[in-house]
């Protein structure tokens, strides 16, 4: 099935659906783009220089919520989250 139909199907049953999408498929939605939703945000050193995000959608004072920074790396926390967890000892 598409997508489309797939949801057609749901909704002619009475069965909540909707698209998981990529994350290309949001940051390139016309809709998110004209609200402002799509954000640049830096890249991992050695990488793109900006990476297309998606900010939260809630607005404080009429101003929007921007993450300070990207996403982890892969493993980029791993001896943090080993000496919280207590897999590690702390460092000295």
């Amino acid at each position: 099935f598409t997508t489309p139909e797939l949801i057609g199907r749901m909704e002619r049953l009475g069965v909540p659906a909707g698209p998981v999408n990529s994350l290309a498929d949001v940051t390139a939605d016309p809709h998110l783009r004209e609200r402002g939703m799509v954000i640049q945000m830096p890249g991992p050193s050695g990488r793109a220089s900006h990476v297309p995000t998606v900010r939260m959608p809630v607005l404080f004072d009429g101003v929007a919520a921007k993450p300070e920074w990207g996403a982890p790396r892969l493993g980029e926390h791993n001896v943090e989250l080993s000496v919280d967890t207590g897999w590690l000892p702390p460092r000295s």
